[in-house]
């Protein structure tokens, strides 16, 4: 007979507690993923190993925190997943155009057509009237994610041209492996244990995890906000002097810069195994050496880290040009067209509204930038 106040007392009423507590926090998940299931506040392009667009959606929004794009936009994606018109009717009577990339590319602040792809394909729409354009941007994707999209859903279409603006999310590889590994067949990822199961199977863990990759993004200079660069941290001229940028591009080249030429030259292979034209582009960013023309900020001395090691936007923009200069070695070796965006469009932050992010002026030059490159390549199948 158990007498009150017992040890088994407490233990018995301490079990009761616990099981309700877990029965509520239960029920509470089955509740909000149900609720996920009828909306969903983010999208999640990675699930079970595998790329899932979102198709035929439509988001509004009202931005109150991006500068330099609108307040209220649009975000619509067509019946393939992608930003731009549909699928023609007679596909092979259109000269087919895809954009690959990332965060860049897609665009997902800047409002239906206003983002660059909409207006080079405008501009390009003017020299021919069979042009078809579609952005297959992915925000966070990099060279890894890239393949699978191609292997998936691209060159079973059979576009004419794709043009792949990449290499922000290849630096360093540290969101590459985040967001990309699952898709590349990692095996460090590749174990089925309780949280990778939770966010391939769950709408609420799918939505923790891009939570999580959203917040390790903005840690490493790749989220989207805006930026003042007026009041980012500098370093003085005696810490730059001590700042060691070959020990950082040492460590680029010897870790991340090989397996990152090997995936460009994968893409340039798929792409032309089955007749589609590949063209690079290189990626432009506010890092570098320069003054900013119109906040009159120094960039060369922001203050930045490069996997824990400190370094100035300076080393920064060096580092990030060794990897346009991987697509400019593969552009030459393998007689690629590349537009080098990365030299072309100024180093100004009325173009970007952060790091690497345009605002609606910088989409309209870098449109601009993207028409001029197609005309003088003459990437475009003649019109028959």
């Amino acid at each position: 007979m158990l007498i009150a106040g017992s040890p088994w007392d407490v233990l018995r009423s301490f079990l009761v507690n616990a099981a309700l507590v877990v029965g509520a926090v239960l029920v509470t998940l089955g509740l909000t993923e149900a609720a996920l299931h009828l909306w969903h506040p983010w999208q999640t392009t990675v699930r079970s190993d595998k790329i899932v667009l979102p198709v035929n959606r439509v988001i509004r929004y009202h931005n109150d925190h991006i500068r330099g794009v609108d307040q209220d936009i649009r975000y619509t994606s067509n019946e393939l997943g992608f930003r731009g018109p549909s699928w023609p009717r007679e596909p092979e009577r259109m000269t087919k155009i895809v954009f690959v990339g990332g965060s860049t590319t897609q665009a997902v602040y800047t409002t239906d057509g206003k983002q660059w792809t909409a207006l080079a394909a405008e501009e390009l729409g003017k020299d021919r009237k069979d042009i078809w354009v579609n952005n297959a941007g992915l925000d966070g994707h990099s060279s890894f994610g890239h393949q699978i999209l191609l292997q998936d859903y691209l060159l079973p279409l059979k576009p004419d041209v794709i043009a792949f603006l990449i290499g922000i999310n290849d630096v360093g590889n540290d969101i590459a492996n985040l967001f990309d590994a699952r898709l590349a067949g990692s095996k460090k990822v590749w174990y089925r244990n309780l949280d990778v199961w939770l966010r391939d199977h769950t709408e609420l863990g799918a939505m923790l995890n891009q939570a999580w990759l959203a917040l390790r993004a903005k840690r490493q200079g790749v989220g989207h906000e805006t930026i003042d660069f007026t009041k980012v941290p500098t370093v003085s001229e005696a810490e730059a002097a001590t700042l060691d940028g070959e020990a950082a591009l040492a460590r680029h080249g010897q870790n991340w810069l090989p397996g990152y030429e090997q995936r460009v030259r994968k893409l340039v292979v798929l792409t032309r195994e089955r007749g589609i034209r590949p063209l690079l582009i290189t990626q432009p960013t506010m890092f570098g050496a320069s003054i900013d023309p119109t906040s009159g900020a120094d960039l060369g001395r922001l203050a930045f880290q490069d996997n824990g090691a400190p370094v100035s936007g300076a080393i920064k923009g060096r580092i990030l040009e060794a990897y346009n200069d991987v697509l400019r070695k593969v552009a030459q070796e393998e007689k690629v067209p590349l537009i080098d965006l990365a030299m072309k469009l100024e180093k100004d932050s009325r173009y970007f509204y952060d790091y690497m992010h345009y605002t609606n002026d910088g989409n309209r030059r870098v449109a601009e930038i993207i028409v001029a490159g197609f005309r003088e390549l003459g990437v475009l199948p003649k019109l028959n």
